[in-house]
């Protein structure tokens, strides 16, 4: 069963959060999806790091890390995936 954490700027007014997660559900019905925070300050990479930082470890090999923050791809913004 794969655990997937969402750390994202999206907060929790609106449907982005549960959008997403029923996006995975819909790939991976028996997944474990783990809020890590949605209340990462709008944009701001550098709080989201720090935050990432000290909890991606905490997690088992494996699990898988889903960023959004400032995540709106352009040609300036592309999205990234990194395999550790």
């Amino acid at each position: 069963m794969a655990i997937i954490t969402l750390t994202t700027d999206f907060g929790h007014k609106d449907h982005f959060v549960g959008a997403i997660k029923g996006t995975i559900y819909n790939e991976l019905e028996d997944a474990k999806i783990v809020d890590i925070s949605h209340a990462i300050s709008p944009f701001n990479i550098q709080e989201c790091a720090y935050i990432l930082k000290n909890s991606y470890k905490a997690f088992p090999k494996g699990t898988i890390h889903i960023v959004g923050v400032d995540a709106e791809c352009t040609a300036e913004n592309q999205h990234l995936a990194v395999y550790v």
